[in-house]
């Protein structure tokens, strides 16, 4: 009876990677490589020109990279099979991280002037990218006066509430503040001047302050 000897000349290659050869991304912290049979050791695997160490298991080999820095990279090395075969694989991705402007918004000194029988409350506002604003006017009992939903490009603006002459007391200070509400996607997140609140831990970004007149 004859024996047959099967020989294994198969030379093991990249079937598969995560990220994708050729991929863009936002942020790497790892890769992962499928290899088309069990590996039983890499050589020379090299991340950007430096040597690196992957954890073998079966057909995919791991590696932990960290943070990685926006720009291209490559991964290259050798496949060993448990035969001694040999396979180079290479691996080229990107890493583009978006250009992301500071919000800042600036709330300038409030006015007040009549015109005929109304009041007019106007309050400069400076925003540093486009933002949703909501604008609320209250009244010196805190009571809502009226409320201004606006979008706003990035630049200068003035908030105008028109009012009767008679729903505010006659001149004064503290006679009616407005509350301004402010909210991009586009972080960090800073005020000045008459900043009371702000928060930039997740998109969109809010910010909140107040001014009386």
């Amino acid at each position: 009876m004859r024996e047959s000897i099967r020989i294994d000349n198969t030379a093991p290659r990249l079937e598969s990677a995560t990220p994708g050869e050729g991929s863009v991304l936002a942020s790497v912290t790892s890769i992962v490589l499928a290899a088309s049979e069990p590996v039983a050791e890499v050589r020379g695997a090299l991340l950007d020109g430096s040597a690196t160490t992957g954890e073998i298991s079966g057909s995919s080999v791991a590696f932990s990279t960290g943070a990685l820095g926006a720009g291209e990279h490559a991964l290259t090395g050798t496949f060993v099979d448990a035969a001694g075969n040999t396979g180079a694989f290479a691996l080229h991705f990107t890493i583009r991280v978006e250009a992301r402007a500071t919000f800042i918004v600036q709330v300038g000194k409030p006015k007040t002037r009549s015109r005929g029988k109304q009041r007019l409350f106007l309050v400069p506002l400076n925003l540093s990218v486009p933002a949703a604003v909501r604008s609320t006017l209250l009244g010196p009992t805190g009571r809502k006066l009226r409320t201004i939903r606006e979008r706003l490009r990035a630049g200068r603006h003035s908030l105008r509430f028109a009012l009767p002459a008679d729903s505010l007391p006659p001149g004064g200070r503290g006679s009616a503040r407005a509350v301004i509400r402010c909210a991009s996607r586009s972080p960090p997140t800073r005020f000045r001047r008459a900043a009371t609140r702000s928060s930039s831990s997740r998109p969109p970004q809010t910010a909140r302050a107040s001014a009386s007149a």
